[in-house]
């Protein structure tokens, strides 16, 4: 399944907004990037109000990233796997989680393959679940919100402007919105 089949899907319930936002959700589920994309194409393209694909979207991730957290912590009662956990080198791993989730968490989103293990070590170390949805909920509204807002500004012109980099050069972007004051300020002293 690539864009264009997830943008014909959607345009075909186009009428029926329920059925769009569940078809977005769903697809974030599978291939959130291509959810993004088709999702933003759709409101650019049509009379869609921006906010059924969106709010579709941003739950979506939200709901898949609560689930990489919860197969997590339900793994962690695996007898066998237990052994794993109970091992410094582990307890330490589960400290660094939590003492730099907010970084752990907004670098995972940023660094494409990196959320599942990383959501899923949180719920096998327990990191307090509602620090890590609020924190989760916040990197979704801008790393997502801020995908949405590029693909649809740029609507077709998005894959031959940035061809196959461009989750790379949207990635370096926010790096440096987000990052380039920290790191100014460091360099200042």
């Amino acid at each position: 399944m690539n864009q264009d089949d997830i943008l014909m899907l959607f345009q075909n319930v186009i009428d029926q907004p329920l059925l769009l936002a569940l078809l977005i959700i769903l697809a974030s589920f599978i291939l959130e990037d291509l959810a993004t994309a088709a999702a933003a194409l759709i409101t650019a393209q049509t009379d869609v109000h921006f906010m059924i694909p969106f709010s579709a979207l941003f739950i979506g991730i939200i709901l898949g990233d609560i689930g990489l957290y919860g197969i997590g912590k339900y793994s962690a009662h695996f007898v066998f796997l237990k052994k794993f956990v109970a091992q410094d080198k582990v307890h330490k791993l589960a400290v660094a989680l939590d003492k730099n989730l907010i970084l752990a968490i907004f670098t995972s989103r940023f660094i494409p393959g990196m959320r599942l293990p990383t959501y899923m070590a949180m719920g096998v170390f327990e990191i307090w679940f509602k620090r890590f949805l609020s924190v989760v909920i916040v990197a979704v509204g801008l790393w997502s919100g801020a995908s949405f807002y590029l693909f649809y500004l740029l609507g077709d012109s998005a894959e031959h402007l940035f061809g196959m980099y461009k989750w790379y050069a949207l990635t370096f972007i926010v790096f440096i919105v987000v990052l380039g004051p920290k790191i100014y300020r460091r360099l200042r002293g």
